[in-house]
């Protein structure tokens, strides 16, 4: 019987060619911006269907998203869109790598204080396990795009606040510290290890989370797709 196997090479295949993504740690009251800015993220949001609000909805990804993307994965809970709040539980091991490969897009939108506060969001990653991922899995931004205070650029004080808590591996994204204005910001942070199941916890209906898959790799990513798919070639011999 043919195994299904995560290829780890996908870790850094949509970072715009970049080899490595520092990882996202410590705390502080603003993220850093990328560079450069009003770069929207190149990658392919799933599709959605199946939605029972606000128990359920199901996520798809096809061609031509990279092969371990591809496939649909089931989510319980609101759809965590600007319209809803809660906690979402998302399961990936129906996609092709039997997982979310590292490499992922996760586009957060309109995260501050300028509607009354609450924008936040609390996030969790566990491996097959069952156990949390507690090494830092999120990269800083690596896309910022939108409009800042006064319709102009987003600018550092435009961005929410993080908190990177070392026992749980829990990641808190805090637009509280957004404060004064209300800029329309949406960044981009990307995952450095692959996640079987994902908890997403939105405190409000102003800010929005989604998922995208990268459609290119890098160039060094292609070759060492290539070089995992000799290796996994060899074994099956």
């Amino acid at each position: 019987m043919m195994m299904r196997h995560a290829i780890p090479v996908l870790v850094f295949a949509g970072l715009g060619g970049s080899a490595l993504a520092q990882p996202l740690t410590g705390s502080g009251a603003h993220l850093p911006l990328s560079t450069p800015i009003q770069v929207p993220q190149p990658g392919v949001a799933h599709t959605l269907s199946n939605i029972v609000h606000p128990t359920s909805f199901d996520g798809t990804w096809s061609a031509p998203v990279q092969w371990g993307w591809q496939g649909t994965f089931t989510a319980f809970g609101p759809v965590p869109n600007n319209t809803n709040l809660g906690s979402t539980r998302y399961i990936f091991s129906t996609l092709n790598a039997g997982l979310l490969p590292a490499g992922t897009f996760f586009n957060f939108g309109d995260v501050d204080g300028g509607s009354g506060g609450g924008e936040t969001f609390f996030l969790r990653a566990f491996d097959s396990g069952g156990n949390a991922i507690t090494t830092p899995w999120l990269s800083v931004p690596q896309y910022v795009w939108g409009f800042g205070r006064n319709a102009g650029n987003p600018d550092l004080l435009d961005m929410p606040g993080w908190v990177f808590d070392v026992p749980t591996g829990s990641y808190l994204i805090d637009g509280n510290t957004v404060s004064g204005f209300n800029p329309t910001v949406s960044f981009t942070l990307v995952s450095l290890t692959g996640i079987h199941t994902l908890l997403v916890e939105k405190g409000s209906t102003f800010n929005s989370f989604s998922l995208a898959a990268p459609i290119v790799p890098s160039p060094a990513g292609a070759a060492l797709m290539g070089l995992g798919g000799a290796m996994i070639a060899r074994r099956r011999r």
